[in-house]
């Protein structure tokens, strides 16, 4: 049953729909942080000693982050909040 553009599931909770806000949330943020992965390293590959050294030291943040998706979502969410 919809009601106020929510959906209503026979419990009479919207417990499914926050389920999926959240999955699709972890998802964007797992995202972004690949491609800040991806642009440090291809700044490691710069000719550009400035950015070389800018991507060294973004590196060493993201590595925290590592295979973060990965971990049980308590785990991962402890690691990227």
């Amino acid at each position: 049953m919809i009601l106020n553009g929510k959906t209503w599931f026979t419990s009479g909770s919207w417990k499914a729909d926050e389920t999926e806000n959240i999955k699709e949330a972890d998802r964007r943020r797992d995202e972004t942080l690949a491609r800040f992965r991806m642009i440090a390293d291809a700044g490691l590959l710069s000719n550009d000693e400035t950015e070389k050294s800018a991507a060294k030291k973004i590196k060493m943040v993201l590595d925290k982050y590592r295979n973060a998706n990965l971990k049980p979502y308590a785990e991962n969410s402890a690691l990227v909040i």
